[in-house]
């Protein structure tokens, strides 16, 4: 079982979760789209007494978005009493809209260098892993997606999978799921999320509240200024897990850590804000398990966090996921 965090997604060339922001302000910036930029800014500004916009500092992503989930939290207090705020519900909601539209574009242009030399090495990394692998991925990029496609390995978003298949399990969401019913073209192939097989091998689906997934991961096709808002979970336990479809990835998650012999976790450097997965990856070790082995690879100085919120038994590698790969440790 492979966990899989920014550090992986870094040597593509995607920033690390507290430059995402900054990196996708930038890069929208370059493309004219400010007056979408100036919704974000404004959110910034006020939450964020910090932040100026001409400086350097961004907060990270992530943290953004728990803040509008707070948010939206906190007007639940206040309303009806209210309504003349500024930041009331739907305000929030819309400006955490065009947030996540944002990110998702961002993100889904990299699928426009996937040709390129640096893709090579995630695509050296699915082959060398091979076929009956669990990874688990809190990134909201494709790269894997991308690589297991170009290596012909199918995948599964469930541990429901075959001896030729992987299981990707996405904790976080991802930038090709999307809210049911989502209008997508017509040339894009989806399917739902919950789909799975019943017990007369006949495939049954969730309700309207199932998570919706393209499986076409081409870079442009959901068209120009028009991305739809992605399903991206920020680190707050009850969203996590509102959803059935996400519960059932957390259930899978947790099913994982029990039953594999070895994890190696490699770019994740086990953020405090994220307790769920914390919660999730402490049942890797004792007293769930004693012989289970743990790698952990991490440029980083995370010896000391897994030591204290997984096991003292963790080994590591300070070493980039590029170098782990170009050195045949997989």
């Amino acid at each position: 079982m492979i966990v899989l965090g920014a550090g992986a997604s870094k040597s593509f060339g995607l920033p690390l979760a507290d430059k995402l922001l900054q990196d996708m302000i930038a890069w929208h910036r370059v493309r004219g789209n400010n007056s979408q930029l100036e919704r974000i800014f404004k959110f910034l500004e006020y939450f964020y007494p910090a932040f100026q916009r001409d400086r350097s500092w961004f907060p990270p992503a992530e943290d953004v978005l728990a803040m509008m989930e707070v948010a939206l939290e906190y007007y639940k207090i206040r309303s009806p009493i209210s309504r003349g705020n500024f930041w009331r519900d739907d305000e929030v909601r819309n400006r955490r809209s065009t947030f996540l539209r944002l990110l998702c574009e961002y993100l889904w242009s990299f699928q426009e260098k996937i040709h390129l030399k640096e893709f090579s090495l995630f695509r050296e990394f699915v082959r060398a892993n091979g076929t009956k692998v669990i990874y688990i991925t809190f990134n909201y990029d494709l790269l894997l997606e991308s690589a297991l496609s170009a290596e012909q390995i199918p995948f599964s978003y469930t541990l429901q999978f075959n001896s030729d298949e992987v299981a990707i399990l996405k904790p976080h969401g991802s930038i090709n799921w999307f809210k049911k019913g989502t209008k997508l073209r017509d040339d894009v192939e989806v399917f739902d999320l919950g789909t799975h097989v019943d017990q007369r091998g006949m495939e049954e689906s969730n309700p309207d509240d199932c998570i919706q997934v393209c499986l076409t991961l081409g870079p442009k096709l959901l068209g120009f200024r028009k991305w739809k808002e992605p399903v991206i979970i920020p680190p707050t336990p009850m969203k996590q897990v509102e959803n059935p479809d996400l519960k059932r990835i957390w259930a899978s998650f947790s099913s994982a850590i029990h039953a594999t012999p070895r994890l190696e976790i490699i770019g994740y450097s086990l953020p405090a804000a994220d307790r769920l997965a914390r919660l999730v990856l402490r049942k890797a070790g004792p007293p769930h398990h004693h012989n289970r082995r743990i790698l952990v690879v991490n440029p980083g100085r995370v010896k000391k966090i897994y030591r204290d919120a997984i096991w003292k038994g963790c080994k590591f590698q300070r070493i980039k996921f590029h170098e782990w790969v170009e050195h045949g440790c997989v």
